[in-house]
């Protein structure tokens, strides 16, 4: 199991530089339904929605780190339990979710 760590904005900064989210050693994964996803997301995450996390191969991250986030960060705190469960090099969450992403100017695709 891997412990969650909570990225703030001076961290979120400090792991993606280029203002973008391109970081070879890190996979986002958003957990949103496919519909918010949809909508908008951050650019090269997986959507992998909470409730098919349960049922996933857990061990597809095994080297990587691994950033979860939803919209707000409610459901990633929420679901900590589940998303420690996942075997990887190191666990992140956004603290606020896609919306801290964008209020730290970084980049969103929308459909």
């Amino acid at each position: 199991m891997s412990k969650i760590e909570y990225v703030d904005n001076a961290a979120l900064v400090e792991i993606f530089p280029d203002n973008d989210s391109v970081n070879p050693d890190i996979v986002i994964v958003d957990i949103r339904n496919p519909g918010e996803y949809a909508a908008e997301y951050i650019e090269g995450s997986v959507n992998i929605p909470l409730d098919e996390l349960l049922s996933s191969d857990k061990q597809q991250f095994k080297d990587k780190v691994i950033l979860f986030h939803c919209k707000g960060g409610v459901r990633t705190r929420a679901n900590q339990h589940i998303l420690e469960a996942f075997n990887s090099k190191q666990s992140l969450c956004l603290e606020g979710g896609i919306e801290q992403w964008k209020n730290c100017g970084r980049p969103v695709k929308k459909a």
